[in-house]
């Protein structure tokens, strides 16, 4: 009865597809991190218990590899407080996920040489 995230890509964005398959870090860096905060957002949101089972269990078995804390237990009594302490927890493991992955750095090392062109050119 699990779902599995989807990740849906706007065939109409000419390129996009190819750009993401080839794992392109214009959009590689730009994309991955949101999806992944928006999945582990998503997983968390209702105040389940940490749970290594099934696929849910994965996509945290993955976040605790790149943070290695876990997620503090849900608070009934603060249900706004345990949802923000949450984000708050996705936001590292994206952070780290970037870091890990070197995103910004590789995204940057496309751009350059599109930069270096055009000073070229002034």
């Amino acid at each position: 009865d699990e779902q599995c995230p989807e990740l849906w890509i706007n065939n109409e964005v000419a390129g996009l597809y190819a750009a993401i398959k080839n794992l392109d870090a214009r959009f590689t860096a730009l994309i991955m991190p949101e999806a992944l905060r928006q999945v582990l957002n998503r997983l968390l949101e209702d105040g389940e218990p940490w749970s290594d089972e099934g696929v849910r269990g994965k996509w945290l078995e993955l976040a605790e590899s790149l943070y290695g804390d876990k997620f503090e237990e849900w608070d009934d009594d603060d249900r706004e407080g345990s949802r923000e302490k949450r984000r708050e927890w996705v936001n590292q493991v994206v952070g780290h996920f970037a870091a890990t992955h070197r995103l910004f750095d590789r995204f940057h090392e496309q751009l350059l040489p599109a930069e270096v062109e055009d000073s070229t050119d002034d």
